[in-house]
């Protein structure tokens, strides 16, 4: 099973990645998975009210996301788009969604945060809350919005619009699969699980493990951490000990520290 899963993902990324995030199971949430996606060259679509179903579905080489992502929608306002949809066709506009939709205003809020309303031109209602790679969201507010409507993004990957703002000296997942025992890498990624002194992060070029030294305080799950260690080694599979493990909030200044 687990080679046939390899060879559908080699060959056939969308419908790989369609099923995974259609019957998503396991200890990594879904955000995850559409990183790895995009790493696979997928391409990733906001909801919409005029195409997406209820869940994931395919177009052409993009998935879009369907309308059970968007967080805060209800229920009945999801079956009613779809039945309007079906009965009337498309939607115009904004103001034609708003007409022939009998739905509570927090559903369009939801829906203009999550991007369902892109094709109109309607701007995104600006969508308040933590967002993984810090002050770089000063040029990406549409995925800053999305993160907060749907838990994930579309467009490039998360890492890659924080790329410019990480800093130089930083090695990569590649660095660490390559290194030898004893060598000691600095790198950055997304906590994608977290368990125990045990860590899994995120880059753009894939999965890497971290174990943390007692006494360094654990980051939080999507956080954007850099970490320093040693590699050891063990069965050709190299893991980072962590001796430090710090969150990077790039674009954000720090404020200054008070003289003691």
């Amino acid at each position: 099973m687990a080679w046939s899963q390899c060879r559908l993902r080699v060959r056939c990324p969308v419908a790989f990645w369609l099923s995974c995030l259609n019957h998503h199971d396991g200890r990594f949430p879904v955000w995850v998975l559409v990183e790895c996606a995009k790493r696979d060259g997928v391409l990733i679509l906001p909801p919409c009210v005029n195409r997406s179903s209820s869940s994931w579905t395919q177009e052409v080489t993009a998935l879009r996301a369907g309308l059970s992502c968007v967080r805060g929608l209800s229920d009945g306002a999801e079956v009613q788009i779809l039945e309007e949809r079906a009965r009337s066709g498309p939607f115009a506009d904004f103001p034609d969604a708003k007409k022939r939709l009998g739905v509570r205003p927090d559903d369009f809020s939801a829906l203009s945060c999550a991007g369902a309303f892109d094709f109109a031109g309607k701007a995104r209602q600006p969508c308040v809350g933590p967002w993984p790679v810090g002050g770089a969201v000063r040029f990406h507010d549409d995925r800053r919005s999305e993160w907060g409507a749907l838990g994930f993004t579309s467009g490039p990957q998360m890492m890659a619009l924080a790329g410019k703002a990480l800093p130089l000296d930083l090695a990569d997942s590649r660095t660490l699969r390559a290194a030898k025992h004893g060598d000691r890498p600095r790198l950055a990624g997304l906590v994608a699980a977290a368990e125990g002194s045990s860590l899994v992060l995120l880059d753009e070029h894939g999965f890497f493990d971290v174990e943390t030294t007692p006494g360094i305080a654990q980051p939080n799950e999507a956080e954007l951490v850099t970490v320093e260690g040693a590699a050891h080694v063990r069965h050709r599979t190299a893991v980072l000990k962590a001796v430090k493990a710090e969150p990077l909030h790039p674009g954000i200044i720090p404020p200054p520290r008070q003289a003691a």
